[in-house]
C-alpha cells in the first residue's frame, strides 16, 4: 500500500525528485521524465511505500535498476535513513531504513557458515548492506565489485561505481578446475559459494548478460565445461550466450548442459539435503547432456542447431531486457543503415553521433545519451580528413574524449574483416556502436554472387547483424540512395528488397543541396512509431541539430510562406487556389491551412480573399479579449472558504489515469488551500481585484498559491510582479502626453518578461531570480535551475574545464546566457556551476520543491 501524499516529503524521495525533470503532483503521488529513456511525456511514476521507501515505475518498460543507474543513484538510495539510536523510539512509517543485512543473515538463508563466507571476503558495510569481493586471476581485487541489499540476489544487488571492467565471480580458483579437468559455470555468487563449499570447481557470470565477461583464455586447460541451466527463460538464454561464444572460439573441449531435478540451482539443492548433496550433484554431472553441437563455426556463421521450440506459457514468463538504445527511441542496438544521398552530411551525422556516445550527454543536441566505447571504420576518408572533421566537431565540445577509435582500412566481411569485428568486440566489453562509414566497403563484391540479388543482399548482412545481436552493441552502417524517387521511401535505398528486410532499423537523411535544413526518416524492428525527424545542419561548427517532428516544423514553414505572399499582395489579397499556384503547394492542402490561420487570427477572409492580418491589428484584437477574460478573472479570483481550492492541473495526466499504486492513495497531499488559509488567500484576491479594476489594460499574471513551504521564493515572484506592477501604473498616470508607441513598446516588454521565452503561449511559469519566466518543459527548467545556481554562486564569472569564460560575471550575463544559448550549452554550464559549488564549498541548490509551484499568466496571443 502506498502512504499518503499528504506526508512531508522525506529526504529519500527528495533527493529522487531532484534528480528528475518535469516532476508535477498527479493523483497518487509524483510524475516525472523518466531518465533510462527519451521521455517526452512524463513516464515515470513515483510514490511512497508503507515503510517510506520510494517506489518507481516506468510506464515505458524501463527496469527499476536502469532508472536508479541513469539518476546516478543506487538502491539503497530509496529507503528512507535509518533512526538515531539515541532517539530510543522505532522511526514512524515513511521515516525508517531498509533493515539492515548482516553477514549472519545470509549465511541462514543460503545455509552456509558464517565463517566460509568471512574468508571469501563477504563483508558488511556501514550502509547496512554487504559487499562482495570479486577478484582476478592473479588474487588482486578487481575493480568493480557487488552490493548486496537483499537476501536474494534478483531482489537487491547491484556493481559498484566505476570504469573498471567487470569479470567474472571465482577467477583466483581457476586453478582448482585446472587440476580437476573441469568447471562448472553457475549464474551467481551463492551457488559458486555452494559449490566451493562442496569442493567442486565453479566460476559465476552473475546472469545471462554476464556471459559476455567471459573469456577464452579463462578456460584454458579444462577439458569438460558444465553450463548450469535453471528452469527459466534467464537460463535458456545463459546457455544460448555461452555456447555462441564456444563456437565463436572453436573451443576443442566436451561441453555439457547440466539441470537439476526438483531444484532450481545448486544452492536450493543443498539446502534440500546438504548430507547428500555431493552424491545428487555429482549424479547430475554425469548424467548431464552434451551440447548438441560443439560447432567449429564462429558466432558470425549462421548456426546449424536444431531449432529451439517453445510454447506460448513459456513466451509469457520470460522476463527479458528491455530494449538497449545508443540514442533513444532512433537507435537501438542491432543493425541500422544510416543512407542518404553523396555528399549531403552523412559522414557527418554518423560522426557526430560517434564522439556523442564516446563523450556521454546528448546527441544531436536534444538526445540523452549513455558514455560508452566507440569503433568508426571511416573506410572513405583519408588522416587528413578526419582530423579535419574531427577537430572542427570537437570545437564545440568541452572535452575530448579517449574512447572513440578509428580504422581508414578494413578488410570485406567475407575475407577476414568480420572475424576481426568480433575479436575488436571481445576485447572492448564496453562497446556501445560501430561506425561502418561506408557499407559498401565492407560488404561482399556483387560478382560472388551464385543467387538472387535478394537472397545475396539478405545474406551478406545477416552476419553482420547476428554480430550485433550476440554482444549488443549498434552497428550503424552508412549506406547511400538511388538517383531516383519512389512512394516509398524504403525503395529509394541502393539494393534490393534484401538490404532493408535484414537490417533491425533504417534511417534515411534527406537535405536539397545548399539547404541547411533536412528530414531524417526512422523506422525499425524496435522502433515502435515511424519518425519524420526534422534536423538542422550548423555550416560553422558542422553539428547536426534535433529541431522536432518534421511534419509541425513544415506547418509552421507554410503557414510562414502564406504570410509572407500575402503582405507583399497588400488589401487586395488572394484566394486560396492562387495561393497555392505561387507556392506550388497541394491546393486543398493550402486551403485547409488557410482555414486554420483564419481561426487562430492570423488572416482574415473577404470575398474569398484571404488578407494577412498585422501585428498591431492582431495585438489590439487580443487586448480586447483580454480586458472580457481580466472581468471573468474577476469573478474567479472571489474564494469559497468553505471548499478548499485545488490549483493543480491534471490535464497533463490524462493518459496516465491508471496508475501502477494501490487504490488507496488519494489527493489529500495535493497542493492545495484549505479554510485554515482562507483569510490569507481572501486578502490576497482583494488586493489583485483592486488592481484589475485600476488598470484594465494591464495583463497582470494571477499568482497562484502553489507551495507554502517556499515562501521566500514564492513572495520574490510576488515582489517582482507587483514592483512592475507598480512602476507601471506610474508610468500611466505621468504619460498622458506621452508618445502611445513607446508605452505600448514598455508594456510588451513587461509582458514578454512574464511569458515564458521558448513557449510563450505556455500559461503556467515559474519565475527565476532576475524575473524571467519559464514553463515547465524539461528545457527550460534548465535554464531556471542553471539561474538558481548563479544566484547561489553571487553570478560569479564562470570557466569551462578549459580556462574558457562561458558566462561573464552579473545576473545580466547569466540570464543572457540562458536565453540565448541551445539546450546542450545550458545543461554543460550548470554541470560547470555544480562542480564551481563544490569546488568553492558551496551547497548547489535544492530545487527539488520548487517544481510544484507555478504562477498562472496570460499566453501570448495566437
Amino acid at each position: 500500500m502506498v502512504t499518503s501524499i499528504a506526508q512531508s516529503l522525506s529526504p529519500a524521495l527528495e533527493q529522487v525528485l531532484s534528480h528528475l525533470k518535469g516532476v508535477r503532483t498527479s493523483m497518487r503521488g509524483w510524475r516525472a521524465c523518466c531518465p533510462a529513456h527519451a521521455d517526452r511525456k512524463p513516464s515515470l511514476s513515483i510514490g511512497l511505500g508503507e515503510q517510506g521507501q520510494v517506489l518507481l515505475k516506468c510506464f515505458a518498460g524501463c527496469s527499476l535498476e536502469r532508472i536508479v543507474e541513469a539518476m546516478g543513484l543506487t538502491m539503497t538510495d530509496l529507503f528512507p535513513a535509518a533512526p538515531s539510536a539515541s532517539d530510543g523510539q522505532a522511526a514512524p512509517p515513511g521515516n525508517t531504513r531498509h533493515p539492515k543485512l548482516s553477514l549472519l543473515d545470509l549465511a541462514l538463508e543460503k545455509q552456509l557458515h558464517w565463517k566460509f563466507l568471512f574468508h571469501l571476503g563477504v563483508m558488511e558495510l556501514p550502509s547496512g548492506d554487504l559487499q562482495i569481493p570479486y577478484h582476478l586471476p592473479d588474487g588482486a581485487l578487481a575493480p568493480r565489485h557487488r552490493i548486496r541489499t537483499a537476501l536474494v540476489a534478483k531482489e537487491g544487488s547491484l556493481w559498484s561505481k566505476g570504469k573498471g571492467t567487470i569479470v567474472p565471480y571465482g577467477l583466483s580458483r581457476l586453478e582448482e578446475a585446472r587440476k580437476a579437468g573441469y568447471l562448472v559455470l553457475v549464474e551467481g555468487e551463492s551457488d559458486c559459494w555452494t559449490l566451493w563449499y562442496q569442493q567442486f570447481p565453479a566460476l559465476g557470470l552473475p546472469g545471462a548478460e554476464m556471459a559476455r565477461t567471459l573469456e577464452e583464455s579463462m578456460l584454458a586447460g579444462i577439458d569438460r565445461l558444465y553450463i548450469m541451466q535453471e528452469p527459466d527463460a534467464g537460463g535458456t538464454a545463459f546457455v544460448t550466450q555461452i555456447t555462441r561464444k564456444l563456437e565463436a572460439w572453436q573451443w576443442s573441449g566436451k561441453a555439457f548442459v547440466l539441470r537439476l531435478e526438483g531444484a532450481k540451482d545448486p544452492n536450493e539443492l543443498h539446502q534440500q539435503d546438504r548430507q547428500g548433496f555431493r552424491t545428487a550433484f555429482q549424479r547430475a554431472l554425469d548424467q548431464a547432456e552434451p551440447l548438441s553441437s560443439r560447432s567449429s563455426q564462429s558466432a558470425s556463421s549462421p548456426p546449424k542447431d536444431q531449432p529451439s521450440i517453445f510454447s506460448l506459457p513459456d513466451l509469457l514468463s520470460w522476463e527479458l531486457p528491455p530494449v538497449r538504445w545508443t540514442i533513444p527511441e532512433i537507435l537501438p542496438e542491432g543493425l541500422t543503415l544510416l543512407a542518404g544521398k553523396p555528399k549531403l552530411g552523412k559522414s557527418w551525422l554518423a560522426l557526430s553521433v560517434a564522439l556523442s556516445i564516446a563523450a556521454g550527454g546528448v546527441a544531436l543536441g536534444a538526445q540523452p545519451v549513455t558514455k560508452g566505447d566507440v569503433l568508426y571504420l571511416a573506410l572513405e576518408d583519408n588522416a587528413r580528413r578526419l582530423q579535419a572533421r574531427a577537430r572542427r566537431l570537437l570545437s564545440s565540445m568541452t572535452e575530448t574524449p579517449n574512447n572513440l577509435e578509428f580504422a581508414l582500412d578494413w578488410p570485406r566481411l567475407g575475407e577476414g574483416g568480420l572475424a576481426s569485428l568480433e575479436e575488436y568486440l571481445k576485447a572492448h566489453p564496453d562497446l556501445r556502436l560501430v561506425v561502418i562509414d561506408t557499407w559498401a566497403r565492407v560488404a561482399p563484391p556483387s560478382g560472388e554472387r551464385r543467387c538472387s540479388q535478394y537472397e545475396g543482399d539478405y545474406e551478406s548482412l545477416t552476419p553482420l547483424k547476428r554480430l550485433a545481436d550476440t554482444y549488443h552493441v549498434s552497428i550503424l552502417a552508412v549506406h547511400h540512395l538511388r538517383k531516383t524517387g519512389s512512394n516509398d521511401v524504403l525503395d529509394e535505398i541502393i539494393g534490393s528488397t534484401g538490404v532493408t528486410g535484414a537490417v533491425d532499423g533504417t534511417m534515411i537523411l534527406k537535405r536539397d543541396r545548399g539547404q541547411t535544413d533536412a528530414t531524417l526518416f526512422v523506422t525499425g524492428r524496435d522502433v515502435e512509431h515511424e519518425q519524420q525527424l526534422a534536423l538542422s545542419f550548423d555550416a560553422t561548427t558542422a553539428l547536426w541539430t534535433l529541431v522536432g517532428n518534421a511534419e509541425e516544423v513544415g506547418c509552421t514553414r507554410a503557414r510562414q510562406e502564406i504570410l509572407d505572399l500575402l503582405r507583399e499582395q497588400g488589401p487586395d489579397g488572394m484566394n486560396p487556389r492562387e495561393i497555392a499556384e505561387a507556392l506550388e503547394k497541394n491546393y486543398h492542402t493550402t486551403r485547409s491551412l488557410l482555414r486554420k490561420m483564419e481561426e487562430s487570427g492570423e488572416v482574415k477572409r473577404s470575398d474569398g480573399q484571404y488578407i494577412a492580418i498585422s501585428a498591431d491589428s492582431r495585438h489590439s484584437q487580443w487586448q480586447s479579449s483580454e480586458r472580457i477574460d481580466q472581468q471573468e478573472q474577476l469573478e474567479q479570483l472571489q474564494p469559497r472558504s468553505s471548499d478548499a481550492i485545488d490549483y493543480v492541473d491534471y490535464s497533463d495526466y490524462a493518459d496516465y489515469a491508471d496508475d501502477s499504486f494501490t487504490e488507496g492513495c488519494h489527493l489529500a497531499g495535493a497542493v492545495v488551500v484549505h479554510e485554515a488559509e482562507a483569510p490569507e488567500l481572501i486578502s490576497r484576491h482583494e488586493t489583485t481585484v483592486a488592481k484589475l479594476q485600476q488598470e484594465t489594460n494591464q495583463s497582470e499574471p494571477a499568482v497562484i498559491n502553489r507551495n507554502q513551504r517556499n515562501q521566500r521564493n514564492h513572495c520574490n515572484q510576488r515582489n517582482q510582479i507587483r514592483e512592475s506592477t507598480s512602476a507601471e501604473e506610474v508610468r500611466d498616470e505621468s504619460s498622458d502626453g506621452a508618445d502611445n508607441t513607446e508605452r505600448h513598446k514598455q508594456q510588451e516588454a513587461f509582458l514578454q518578461r512574464n511569458r515564458c521565452p521558448h513557449h510563450p503561449h505556455a500559461q503556467l511559469v515559474r519565475f527565476d531570480p532576475a524575473g524571467q519566466a519559464w514553463c515547465d518543459k524539461l528545457a527550460c527548467w534548465d535554464c531556471y535551475r542553471l539561474l538558481k545556481i548563479g544566484e547561489a554562486l553571487d553570478y560569479g564569472c564562470l570557466m569551462d574545464e578549459g580556462g574558457k569564460v562561458m558566462i561573464d560575471k552579473g545576473m545580466t550575463a547569466w540570464s543572457a546566457f540562458v536565453l540565448s544559448q541551445r539546450a546542450f550549452l545550458v545543461v554543460v554550464a550548470t554541470e560547470q556551476a555544480m562542480a564551481m559549488c563544490k569546488a568553492m564549498g558551496i551547497e548547489v541548490p535544492d530545487v527539488s520543491g520548487e517544481v510544484k509551484r507555478l504562477v498562472r499568466v496570460r499566453p501570448a496571443p495566437p
